[in-house]
């Protein structure tokens, strides 16, 4: 009779480790990456948040890196199915300067989002740049999926610039221009975006 993989696996100590025990160690992951960005955090942080030993961890991952590299995959896979929704739901061009605010405030893992970024910034740390750096690069790619769904005529270059700049125009209007003036509401941060996509369509 075959064993179902999620119900027990033997390590190489012989410890039953269940398919609670990666997703505890997942869940202390993104905690302590969160609270302590990707520099500060190290495996036997997380082991002992999860009650467990560092052996453990590498019965699922082989380094730190690669359990911070799965999260951001999952974020990845989130927001994929969060424009999947968007794009099943028969919606109108005018409406992804909406979507963009729904989006941005359903990520997976926004404190952790915030706190990488946030030491991207303030130390560079390489690892945690090149995350960033592919999450970025998807939502870009996410955005040219948006537009590729509503037929915007664009060659291929053209669509992929548009695309960009949607993205890194809403962020600056939502994150950077806060940092030193008054936040925008989101009407006018929609009436922005809105004016910006409808002007580059023509």
């Amino acid at each position: 009779m075959r064993v179902k993989y999620d119900i027990i696996i033997m390590n190489k100590e012989g410890l039953n480790l269940s398919k609670d025990t990666k997703e505890q160690i997942f869940l202390n992951a993104r905690s302590a990456f969160s609270q302590f960005g990707y520099k500060h955090t190290s495996l036997e942080q997380i082991a002992r948040m999860s009650g467990t030993g560092k052996s453990t961890i590498y019965h699922y991952v082989s380094s730190k890196r690669s359990l911070f590299k799965q999260i951001i995959s999952e974020e990845i896979e989130h927001n994929e199915r969060l424009v999947d929704e968007f794009l099943s739901s028969d919606p109108k061009i005018e409406e992804i300067s909406n979507f963009l605010h729904y989006y941005r405030e359903n990520h997976l893992n926004s404190v952790l989002i915030d706190k990488i970024i946030h030491e991207s910034k303030q130390i560079g740390t390489t690892e945690a740049f090149e995350e960033l750096a592919r999450l970025e690069e998807n939502n870009h790619l996410l955005m040219r999926r948006i537009l590729e769904h509503f037929n915007v005529k664009k060659d291929d270059e053209d669509l992929s610039i548009l695309a960009f700049l949607i993205v890194e125009i809403y962020n600056l209007l939502s994150i950077k221009w806060a940092e030193t003036n008054k936040p925008l509401n989101k009407e006018k941060t929609n009436d922005i975006i809105s004016t910006f996509i409808k002007t580059n369509l023509k």
